[in-house]
């Protein structure tokens, strides 16, 4: 099928711009540089790497893979993507399940799309994320989309209800839970004093009335923003 050894481990990486997907110039410079740069970071890895373009995204398959070079992918994904940001036509990319055997790469092309979207949704644009990464998110998106919108409802709504300053502090919850609560690093990845930090985090606690540095409410809280994300991408 299209010219490509499928009876042995393959992985399929699906990758769209995440800027004005209009701009032929500079998609052209990007696919230039791209390519230039898969090919190079191939041949190192042993990996072969056939590309299409299928429902306007650039589609790779990536067959030569060992059983322990996962991480080789992702590298190369990652190595993608810091090319198109330098050309200033940054990616988001979505690496599937390694699968075997041409009837699987419907499923693969799946998987990846489906890590393409939800990725952009939990991470935000210019990452790449494979599916396996993905899976409490998959899980939950199982559930009724209307109980993780009440859950998320439940737990968050009163920062929402904050207007402008209840999202600068869903952003700096988010931040927290996603650093493990470690203060320094939640306040570097989103660029603010450590005593600004602690501002906030009081202020949190004080509208949701909960101890955010417990370990059972960051599970609760955590669960709460992965239901309001897959939430709204249920209603976009």
């Amino acid at each position: 099928m299209l010219g490509i050894e499928l009876d042995r481990p393959y992985v399929v990486m699906v990758a769209s711009h995440d800027g004005d997907e209009s701009s032929g110039a500079c998609d052209h410079l990007l696919r230039k540089v791209v390519c230039r740069e898969h090919d190079r970071s191939g041949e190192r890895a042993g990996l072969r790497i056939s590309y299409l373009q299928y429902e306007g995204k650039a589609v790779y398959i990536i067959t030569g893979i060992r059983t322990a070079a996962a991480g080789e992918v992702l590298a190369l994904a990652d190595s993608l993507i810091q090319v198109s940001v330098e050309a200033r036509a940054p990616l988001s990319i979505g690496i599937s399940e390694q699968l075997t055997g041409s009837g699987s790469l419907a499923l693969a092309y799946s998987q990846a799309s489906r890590a393409l979207e939800l990725g952009r949704a939990v991470y935000g644009a210019g990452k790449a994320v494979s599916y396996a990464s993905l899976a409490p998110y998959l899980m939950l998106q199982k559930l009724d989309a209307r109980a993780l919108g009440a859950f998320a409802e439940a737990e968050l709504g009163a920062l929402r209800r904050e207007g402008r300053e209840g999202g600068v502090l869903l952003e700096t919850l988010r931040a927290f839970l996603e650093s493990g609560g470690e203060l320094k690093s939640a306040a570097e990845k989103i660029f603010i004093h450590r005593n600004t930090l602690d501002y906030r985090l009081r202020r949190i606690e004080k509208i949701l009335q909960y101890d955010i540095r417990d370990p059972e409410t960051q599970f609760r809280l955590r669960l709460a923003m992965a239901a309001m994300i897959l939430s709204k991408l249920a209603h976009d």
